[in-house]
């Protein structure tokens, strides 16, 4: 939802909304859920996998797309909630596909899951912590993960991620990049809802037979 509440934004593999053109990003009224024409922004022919909205105007588009809005910008985009405009100020450049975004609730900070290993030239293997601003990497660097498929950050600022090895991570980033703990399923996450009380996961599972506190 944008942060004024008058759209939702769509991302995907679609190339019509309501039957009319428009691939694979989209704006919807949130009253009626009719495609807004005037706003045009879309990604080339790959999919867009994660969306992230900040309580200002800007709408973070993650997928493996290589152009936005018509821009030359590849994987993690930052456009104007209320115009699509494409924010060329935001640069942070991963290698390889971002499958989930998630915001701190101060939006002080952006994550950026998935299968690349660096952003931005910095070597950042599944997880990455950018300046909502820039894009720039910042000094957190995880010490354990893999391949990220979903990601939260509870309203405290503690960072989960759930990884296609079956384990779902939890960091303090402002702690450094050592985990607090993992929880090993039975099959991979592929959602998660943190709050300061309680954290939910759900997925291809039936089982949890590990957890590892570091």
């Amino acid at each position: 939802a944008s942060s004024d509440g008058s759209k939702i934004f769509l991302g995907g593999g679609f190339t019509t909304v309501g039957g009319q053109a428009h691939g694979r990003l989209a704006a919807v009224t949130a009253d009626t859920g009719q495609l807004i024409t005037s706003w045009t922004t879309t990604t080339n022919n790959n999919l867009v996998r994660a969306l992230a909205a900040d309580s200002a105007d800007r709408l973070y588009v993650g997928g493996n797309f290589g152009l936005i809005g018509g821009r030359a910008i590849s994987r993690l985009a930052a456009v104007s909630q209320s115009t699509g405009a494409v924010d060329t100020a935001f640069s942070a450049q991963p290698n390889n596909t971002v499958r989930a975004l998630a915001l701190t609730d101060d939006g002080s900070k952006l994550y950026a899951g998935g299968p690349f290993t660096t952003m931005g030239g910095v070597g950042r293997p599944g997880v990455a912590e950018v300046l909502p601003t820039t894009g720039a990497v910042t000094s957190f660097a995880p010490t354990d993960g893999g391949v990220v498929i979903t990601m939260d950050v509870n309203p405290s600022g503690r960072l989960f991620f759930g990884t296609s090895s079956n384990r779902t991570w939890a960091y303090d980033p402002a702690d450094g990049g050592v985990p607090e703990y993992r929880v090993r399923t039975s099959g991979d996450v592929q959602a998660i809802l943190a709050t300061d009380e309680e954290v939910y996961i759900g997925g291809h599972f039936s089982g949890l037979p590990e957890v590892h506190l570091e």
